[in-house]
């Protein structure tokens, strides 16, 4: 499938899926391709619903997409004419190439209005609050959506822990600061943060670029911090992560080749119990001192 044939551009840097079973195809320079699975047809089979482009810029160099419960957010790159910024659809419908734009929308933040963004994952917290995390070449972003007051765009980084843009500027209290024995983001180090993955286990992921990886606990938002020192990783640039439910695998991608360590299994596994014996036989589990040898 190319732009002949179909698809809105021929260079497709992401692809995602949205909670309707919707296939996001960003396409370079054109926006994005949307297609939805066919039900009449057996096998995996899609056909094109839509175009999109992304508000009314003028440059459509997607990078990325994701959905959360509330909106859509869309990474567009730099161009010869615009520079790279975050873009939002402000509502939890699908855009379409025909809507109206003033429902779309960015930020007045700068770091978010000139970037290249690297990586978005988005969680429900173990509060129920939702967290959308955006890794660019500058600095690690997050945005709160809940119901209390704190709602809005976080900044995450090594000298302050967090803080808060309150619409002009970053601010933060006391309890935004980093305790004197805390692991800090990527160990204290300023690195451009590349990758993002949220595991099973309620543990977000953080790649950068040289500094290993950091693993955030959204619950007692802690940071530990893994890098060529300290683990087995085969680099310190850290550039995807994937996880096998089945095997309980973290895969980490790294610009050396693949690294990978152990979580945990989160899917269950089917095993075959034909050639399990059992002695004595018939067991007699009623019987007294009935010892069961399984083989």
């Amino acid at each position: 499938m190319d732009n002949v044939n179909g698809i809105f551009g021929s260079t497709v840097p992401h692809i995602t899926i949205n909670d309707d079973g919707y296939v996001l195809v960003s396409c370079y320079d054109r926006g994005l391709s949307i297609y939805y699975p066919e039900t009449d047809n057996p096998g995996f089979v899609f056909e094109k619903k839509e175009d999109l482009r992304v508000s009314d810029n003028g440059g459509q160099k997607v990078t990325v997409s994701i959905q959360t419960p509330y909106r859509y957010y869309f990474a567009m790159n730099r161009t010869l004419t615009d520079s790279g910024k975050l873009y939002y659809w402000d509502r939890s419908d699908l855009p379409n190439f025909v809507t109206e734009y003033p429902a779309w929308d960015n930020t007045n933040i700068y770091e978010l209005q000139n970037c290249t963004i690297n990586a978005m994952e988005t969680f429900t917290d173990p509060f129920g609050r939702q967290q959308t995390w955006i890794a660019a070449n500058t600095g690690l972003f997050m945005y709160m959506n809940n119901s209390s007051s704190e709602n809005g765009w976080y900044q995450w980084g090594t000298n302050i822990k967090r803080e808060f843009w309150s619409g002009s500027s970053w601010e933060h209290t006391n309890y935004d600061l980093y305790y004197v024995d805390e692991e800090r983001l990527f160990s204290s180090n300023d690195a451009e943060p590349m990758s993002l993955f949220y595991d099973p286990f309620g543990i977000l992921w953080i790649g950068s670029n040289g500094s290993g990886m950091s693993a955030y606990d959204p619950y007692t938002e802690r940071f530990t911090n893994y890098s060529t020192a300290n683990s087995p990783l085969l680099s310190d640039i850290i550039v995807s992560f994937g996880h096998d439910p089945e095997s309980g695998i973290l895969f980490i991608g790294t610009t050396e080749g693949l690294s990978s360590f152990k979580l945990g299994i989160t899917a269950n596994q089917v095993r075959n119990l034909f050639d399990v014996k059992a002695y004595p036989s018939p067991y007699r589990p009623d019987a007294d001192n009935a010892p069961m040898l399984r083989i």
